[in-house]
């Protein structure tokens, strides 16, 4: 009778981890991974000034156009080289710009070393640093990159 009882119950224990794994694993083709379901989000920038870098204003804003982001979800961050560094645009004070409906965004930026820009598109609690060294991969919350000039660069 004892050797049933153990039986019963480790039946029992198997039977509930197989219903549990049921209600939490998602379907085939379900999406659960917010990374996944970012992978569709692109980022061109359009138009760049050609200003030098220096403390006035470009006389242009640089501009461009992202597709798969939702504007209330998502923002643009900016950074012009300076030399070495990637300074955030236009200004650390306000370093996320916003995406239209139309998925168009412009911002006024200072000029770059060799005319060169970083385009990020973040998640809009995305936190950026005022100075990088390196601009950050694709991942986590920076969904999708673009470059100006894109013969120098690649896109992601």
């Amino acid at each position: 009778m004892h050797n049933h009882n153990v039986l019963m119950s480790c039946c029992f224990s198997m039977l509930a981890l197989f219903f549990l794994a049921l209600i939490t694993v998602p379907a085939p083709g379900q999406v659960k991974d917010e990374h996944k379901a970012n992978t569709a989000i692109t980022n061109t920038i359009t138009s760049a000034p050609t200003d030098a870098p220096g403390e006035k204003l470009a006389s242009e804003p640089i501009k461009g156009v992202v597709v798969g982001a939702d504007p209330k979800q998502h923002k643009v961050v900016i950074y012009a080289r300076g030399g070495d560094t990637w300074f955030v645009q236009p200004t650390a004070a306000e370093p996320l710009t916003d995406i239209g409906d139309d998925g168009k965004w412009d911002s006024d930026t200072h000029g770059a070393t060799d005319n060169e820009f970083v385009a990020l598109v973040v998640k809009s609690s995305y936190k950026p640093k005022e100075r990088l060294l390196r601009i950050p991969r694709v991942g986590g919350d920076i969904l999708a990159k673009a470059t100006w000039p894109l013969s120098k660069r690649k896109s992601e």
